[in-house]
């Protein structure tokens, strides 16, 4: 693996489209500091303490939402219009047939439908996010008129654009899906906040643990009872540790998963002349590796997408 990285950093071609992927993620995350117009610099971040829906919206926008930016829609629109295009080739033979049939150019044209359909997905979701912020009293200025929503769900629509647009030219450099990075992102972006509103309660642990560490309680099984279930004062240490457990093997496990592949055996026969006559000579074995999981994050989407629903239209009504 490392001997991969210091591979990138010595190819210059490869160190130059590093280098743009880069520039094109900072991109995206100074996009989320530009507030939306009329509305401007708010601050509603008990809204996403307060709804787990839009805390996970914010966490994968990358704090669009806390903000307000013109650009917390996100790449969600596009992922949207991709899954419902994904479902109509399994339901409309036609779409199915160009998928099949016109090859290269029938993607491309797929593509295109599916940026376009990003459009009125983006001003719908948009619309409804800004109606249920609104109705929640924790704006500090609205907007008012028709002309302000105008603006406002126009500015909501070109900042999805932007960021699907951005997304994918990072997958034009062939280093990775564009949407996957940008969510990685986002994902990113959240952690130092994380880690600074956890780290109060388990530096206190960590100083106490030293305080109170004898060699003796290492092979003491009631020290370890009381550390790890009798005693309240190592409560946060002991969460401490087992989030970081929990992460590591979730994170090995996804890693082992998603490499993971089925080798299928396939024997050629070897056909040659022999003795004057045309005849089977042996044959040659290969291995054929198939992608244990084929559809990559798709399923999780879905998943996340139907946990989700119906709160959504609690929330709405």
């Amino acid at each position: 693996m490392f001997r991969q990285i210091l591979l990138v950093f010595s190819d210059k071609e490869l160190r130059i489209k590093l280098l743009k992927i880069v520039g094109l993620l900072v991109l995206a995350r100074l996009l989320t500091q530009i507030p939306l117009p009329v509305l401007g610099q708010q601050d509603v971040s008990s809204l996403i303490e307060d709804n787990a829906i839009f805390g996970l919206l914010d966490t994968i926008s990358g704090g669009g939402y806390g903000t307000l930016s013109f650009v917390m829609l996100g790449i969600s629109p596009y992922i949207t219009s991709s899954i419902v295009f994904q479902l109509l080739g399994v339901i409309v033979p036609k779409i199915n047939q160009i998928k099949k049939e016109e090859g290269e150019k029938g993607q491309q044209k797929i593509n295109r439908w599916t940026r376009l359909l990003t459009l009125p997905l983006a001003a719908l979701n948009g619309w409804g996010i800004m109606r249920y912020v609104e109705s929640q009293g924790i704006l500090e200025q609205g907007p008012g008129s028709g002309y302000e929503w105008f603006a406002v769900i126009l500015a909501l629509t070109a900042g999805a654009v932007i960021m699907m647009y951005i997304g994918e030219i990072i997958s034009e450099f062939k280093m990775g899906n564009g949407i996957s990075l940008l969510i990685l992102a986002g994902i990113v972006s959240k952690i130092p906040s994380g880690i600074a509103k956890a780290s109060g309660g388990v530096l206190d642990g960590v100083k106490l643990a030293f305080e109170k560490f004898q060699f003796g309680y290492l092979f003491n099984g009631e020290a370890w009872a009381n550390f790890w279930y009798k005693s309240d004062e190592w409560t946060d240490l002991r969460s401490a540790i087992v989030l970081l457990l929990s992460f590591i093997g979730t994170l090995l496990l996804v890693v082992f998963v998603n490499d993971a592949v089925r080798k299928l055996l396939v024997v050629y026969s070897r056909r040659g002349h022999a003795e004057g006559s045309s005849r089977t000579l042996g044959s040659v074995k290969a291995d054929l590796p198939i992608k244990v999981n084929v559809a990559g994050v798709i399923p999780i989407i879905f998943a996340v997408s139907f946990i989700m629903f119906p709160t959504v239209i609690a929330t709405f009504f």
